[in-house]
């Protein structure tokens, strides 16, 4: 549990100190500490010599997960009362959003995937052709490959047989297995997402909105392809603009994220800021082709969000994972999504905050570090990964820039990046304080300036 704030490095690991009068050994602290993010879920399936001689400290579980409780929760104050509502508190604040917030609800890592049934849909292929097996072979040993570069050897090989060998029927048989690949990773890695268990969105956006009013609208930009924020939005009750205009067949239209809501009243319109900008970078399950609907021929369409959900996969507009991701979101409408998202990160008093992103997508960590030349712009990271043990090029550049430059903070670790616990232990929302707690924090702050 590290994080670095105004250049300088936090450790917030527990240590014995937090224990106060009860001793614990090296060896059992160095346990907790590995697994602490486990120990506060108090899982069913954890055992063990240390597990048990932690629970004894404590006389049982529920006393040994209150007191890991209190302690996170100690340990995070100052990043819960001080330091992140500086970050929120901006005019123009946007979230990138990636999979790691929809994980809890069933969405898959696509790159910590053993048994995906890609694979086997890969390992299963043949022309039904001996001559061919030299080209069967690599596609065998796809199976080895992340999805994103064995989804883009696959589609290099199909355009090698369409347009050097101009063979029509094993160009198309290779493009109903291209096709099948992408069929395999929407039902696995999307369309099992459990809608019903949405109480980390809930939490989310209403922490998020929770903000003083008068401030501009919040953005959130995502790379997922699901549909939580839609829903949980509309469960809640808050407006959600998507950039479609229309009713059953939404027509995409860019410039409908300039709208503003307003209520018409008595006293006057007032400007409705119980809302947000939601921008899916690289499409949406909901998004479809349609050629009669220019410029940009596509539609959003209403779909039945539960766990058999049943949709044309071939229309499906999204940018699947390969490698050459970076050309395809420089057509349209993805660059519009990424013109959008360049320029609000861009704008005066802006703050960028980034959870449950793995930065493994080029494109994006260009848009984030060309940001940095902004000099109004804050970027804050939650990331999962530990810094210590990450092999991300481009996370670890980032962390030692923010050495430097303190309009970087980021925090690591499977506390201080998991969705579940950002929310729980990290981000403040407004609601969550008192107003007695309030006039103390504003006399210490008045006490420590006038001091």
């Amino acid at each position: 549990m590290k994080y670095i704030f105004n250049n300088i490095e936090y450790d917030l690991s527990i240590t014995k100190e937090d224990f106060g009068e009860i001793e614990v050994s090296d060896e059992l602290l160095d346990y907790i500490n590995t697994n602490i993010a486990v120990l506060l879920r108090m899982g069913n399936n954890l055992e063990g010599d240390f597990y048990n001689k932690f629970i004894e400290l404590f006389k049982n579980k529920e006393g040994a997960q209150s007191f890991l409780h209190e302690i996170i929760k100690k340990k995070t104050e100052l990043i819960r009362s001080d330091i992140l509502p500086k970050f929120i508190s901006v005019e123009n604040l946007n979230f990138l959003c990636g999979n790691g917030c929809s994980i809890y609800t069933g969405s898959k890592h696509i790159n910590e995937n053993d048994e995906a049934d890609y694979k086997n849909i890969l390992s299963s292929f043949d022309f039904g052709d001996d001559k061919k097996s030299t080209i069967i072979d690599k596609i065998h040993q796809l199976v080895e490959e992340r999805p994103e570069i064995a989804l883009n050897k696959l589609i290099e090989i199909q355009s090698f047989y369409e347009n050097i060998c101009n063979n029509k029927k094993e160009s198309e048989k290779l493009s109903d297995l291209i096709q099948n690949v992408k069929n395999s990773f929407l039902h696995e890695f999307i369309y099992k997402v459990n809608y019903g268990n949405n109480s980390l969105h809930k939490k989310f956006i209403k922490k998020i909105l929770s903000r003083d009013t008068t401030l501009g609208r919040i953005k959130i930009f995502t790379l997922n392809y699901d549909l939580l924020f839609e829903k949980t939005a509309e469960e809640l009750g808050f407006l959600v603009n998507n950039g479609f205009i229309g009713f059953q067949n939404r027509i995409f239209d860019p410039s409908s994220f300039n709208l503003d809501y307003h209520l018409l009243q008595n006293s006057g319109a007032k400007k409705i800021n119980k809302s947000f900008n939601l921008v899916k970078l690289h499409g949406s399950i909901s998004w479809f082709e349609d050629e009669n609907k220019p410029p940009y021929g596509l539609v959003e369409r209403q779909i039945l969000v539960n766990n058999d959900i049943k949709i044309n996969d071939e229309s499906v507009q999204i940018i699947y994972p390969i490698q050459n991701k970076k050309k395809i979101s420089l057509d349209l409408p993805y660059s519009e999504l990424f013109r959008y998202f360049v320029d609000e990160i861009n704008k005066p008093k802006t703050t960028l905050i980034i959870i449950g992103y793995s930065f493994l997508d080029e494109h994006v960590n260009d848009i984030i570090l060309n940001a940095l030349s902004n000099p109004d712009f804050n970027l804050v990271i939650f990331s999962f990964d530990d810094i210590d043990n990450n092999d991300n090029v481009f996370l670890s550049t980032i962390y030692e820039q923010s050495k430097e430059d303190n309009r970087i903070t980021i925090f690591t670790g499977n506390i201080l990046g998991d969705f579940e616990y950002i929310l729980k232990y990290l981000l403040p929302s407004i609601e969550e304080k008192e107003p007695l707690d309030i006039v103390f924090s504003t006399f210490k702050k008045l006490f420590k300036a006038n001091k």
